[in-house]
């Protein structure tokens, strides 16, 4: 006799591709950011699937983690905080990362390579993106494992 396995959130499926297409456009957007190819039509491809993936998962998740505390549930309230949580940490390492980048891109400019500084901003944008669309990623990334809300 078999058992019917355990029902998951219908947005289970759509949302696994919603993050996975996110994050591969982010690290498309980054790495084309660092090759100095910016504004290239891969970048701005890039850029706007990374738009519609970080819209498709806060469709997907209600936007639980952009609403306020008395606009939520205990439940999704407890999901909000997680996911906020990581998205501070993502925040704190971009930052991070964010600060050598530029120190060593200061060091080559003094040195006659300003290649790296001219790309500032555009790597600016590229560590601010994880910390500003996590949060809804790591939200649909966990209805993996919720149970379907009509059972």
């Amino acid at each position: 006799m078999t058992t019917r396995p355990e029902a998951t959130h219908p947005a289970a499926r759509r949302a696994t591709g919603v993050v996975l297409t996110g994050v591969a456009a982010w690290l498309a957007l980054t790495a084309l950011s660092v090759a100095g190819e910016a504004y290239s039509p891969a970048w701005v491809v890039s850029l706007a699937v990374l738009g519609a993936a970080w819209a498709g998962a806060r469709v997907l998740t209600r936007d639980i983690a952009e609403r306020r505390a008395h606009e939520v549930d205990e439940y999704e309230l407890a999901q909000r905080n997680v996911a906020r949580n990581a998205g501070y940490v993502a925040a704190l390492v971009a930052a991070l990362v964010l600060y050598v980048v530029l120190a060593v891109a200061g060091q080559l400019a003094e040195r006659g390579h300003d290649q790296l500084l001219l790309q500032a901003h555009q790597l600016v944008l590229a560590a601010f993106l994880p910390a500003a669309a996590g949060p809804s990623f790591l939200v649909a990334w966990r209805l993996r494992h919720q149970a379907d809300p009509g059972e």
